[in-house]
């Protein structure tokens, strides 16, 4: 039973990796039909967040470095090394994920001058395996509530941060102890 609630606790902070602060702040502007290519950078960050955790990836990242700002960068390469560490931790364990499925939909955008916001659900699924029991058939999935920021870049957007809708229940991995 420990084991499982780890699982879950494991995949769902997977959600929160990319999170920046646990909570969103307050953005008002009309709600707007979001410009072309917003959903697929959005995709491309989760699908890239997703890949991460996987123990070898099954494609390359997707995410174009024109396509988020330096914050993004930064807050990346952090959340990447809590992955990192945490899929360690895991393996250590006898357990790794080989496999995921990631999508996003935006339910919302919204512009204020050179800022705007997505909000957006994620839904993951992660298969797991076990060093004892290989593969398992039982897939673990999570959904997740998100904002996305984006600044503007010319005449287009910028990703520039995500966070997580869910406040203190989204987790970032660094909030997970699976270290044996």
């Amino acid at each position: 039973m420990a084991l499982r609630r780890r699982t879950f606790a494991i995949a769902a902070t997977l959600g929160a990796a990319l999170t920046t602060t646990a909570c969103g702040g307050m953005f008002l502007g009309a709600p707007e039909a979001p410009p072309a290519g917003v959903e697929a950078i959005l995709g491309h960050a989760v699908s890239d967040r997703t890949q991460a955790a996987l123990e070898t990836p099954t494609a390359a990242p997707t995410l174009s470095d024109d396509s988020t700002t330096d914050q993004f960068k930064a807050n990346w390469a952090r959340a990447v090394a809590r992955i990192q560490a945490s899929k360690k931790g895991f393996k250590g364990q006898g357990f790794t994920y080989i496999k995921a499925d990631s999508e996003v939909a935006v339910k919302s955008w919204t512009t204020s001058g050179d800022t705007a916001q997505a909000h957006f659900t994620e839904t993951t699924t992660l298969y797991l395996a076990s060093a004892a029991n290989g593969p398992s058939d039982v897939p673990t999935k999570y959904v997740a509530k998100e904002t996305a920021t984006f600044k503007r870049a010319g005449q287009g957007w910028v990703l520039d941060r995500v966070t997580s809708d869910e406040g203190q229940h989204g987790l970032s991995m660094t909030e997970v102890d699976i270290a044996p």
